[in-house]
């Protein structure tokens, strides 16, 4: 989970360009923040806090250079932001007309809401050796084959199990996306977890947990892809108990 520092419709960064690139930067800021929140969620410093600073250079359409400066000194971290930071701005990178630097400064926290932990800062020069339309034509990492399978969903407040079913059933495959990314890290990880949930009045999902959970950085990242969940509004908020099964592996 991460905070921007500098306010802008999107959330983050100070920047005065033309109106197009202006539009690609607001653009890209749905983009930014799954890429922010996946990273963090996913890599060793899950329950990691501290500033992120990522400075982005382009030219004509072109990436010149991202550096990145970071509380967490975390290389998993700063990979995975090297990576898929071109994909995400490569609509305003495109839209560059002659020259652009932008600061993207952030703060990370716990999708848990705890006060998490701080390590030494790291300053990474990300490799730039691709145009930004090759690098948003390469294929998606394949995570290792996995499944989720939900049971046992029990709700008390106003929605009811069918609707909190149909809910989940849309949003499963980000959910599932996050265990078999850290099957990458963790072969043949299979478990039997009980999730806890709260829902808002507003169909906003409050807090979650996932109770029995060996590896933190599965649970975090399915907590934060939960919040983005929107359930319908109700005259009051509901508690959702559910066992999910991870089986790794093909069904």
């Amino acid at each position: 989970m991460f905070t921007w520092l500098l306010p802008l419709s999107l959330g983050a960064p100070a920047f005065a360009g033309t109106p197009a690139e202006d539009d690609a930067l607001n653009a890209a800021g749905r983009q930014l923040k799954a890429m922010v929140n996946s990273c963090h969620a996913s890599s060793d410093v899950g329950n990691g806090a501290g500033r992120v600073e990522l400075d982005v250079h382009a030219h004509a359409g072109e990436l010149v250079s991202i550096i990145i400066h970071s509380e967490l000194n975390n290389r998993q971290l700063t990979d995975c932001f090297c990576r898929r930071a071109p994909l995400a701005l490569s609509g305003w990178i495109q839209a560059v007309e002659a020259d652009a630097i932008i600061s993207l400064p952030f703060v990370l926290s716990p999708a848990d809401g705890s006060e998490g932990y701080s390590s030494s800062r790291r300053t990474t020069e990300c490799a730039v050796s691709a145009p930004v339309e090759e690098i948003a034509e390469v294929e998606e990492v394949v995570f290792p084959p996995g499944q989720m399978d939900l049971r046992k969903v029990k709700v008390r407040g106003g929605l009811s199990r069918d609707e909190v079913e149909a809910v989940l059933g849309e949003n499963w495959a980000p959910l599932e996306r996050c265990y078999r990314a850290d099957l990458i890290r963790w072969p043949g990880y299979s478990d039997n977890i009980l999730l806890e949930a709260s829902v808002l009045a507003d169909g906003a999902v409050d807090a979650a947990r996932f109770d029995g959970m060996d590896h933190n950085s599965i649970a975090n990242c399915q907590i934060q892809q939960l919040r983005e969940v929107q359930f319908p509004s109700r005259d009051t908020t509901s508690k959702i108990t559910a066992r999910i099964r991870y089986t790794a592996g093909d069904p």
